[in-house]
């Protein structure tokens, strides 16, 4: 089947917290770092297939995670 409201995130994106659940941060309202618990459901290739936590359109942090933390105002640049 088709899950037409998964997503594929870059497993370089998402991390674990202390209760082990896949965590993701995102760029939010006014440029702010929010972080999202998600629904991870297995790997393809070098990306996670994500169910829930996230939606289409929504801005993930792929670089830099040790920089930022939820709170953090940011300056978005393009990934390379």
């Amino acid at each position: 089947g088709i899950n037409e409201q998964a997503l594929l995130v870059p497993q370089q994106a998402v991390t674990y917290d202390a209760k082990g659940q896949p965590t993701a941060l995102v760029v939010g309202t006014n440029e702010q770092v929010e972080l999202r618990v998600l629904q991870v459901n297995r790997s393809i290739g070098n990306q996670w297939l994500v169910s829930g936590g996230l939606k289409a359109g929504e801005r993930v942090i792929t670089e830099g995670l040790q920089k930022v933390h939820p709170g953090s105002v940011v300056k978005i640049a393009a990934a390379k």
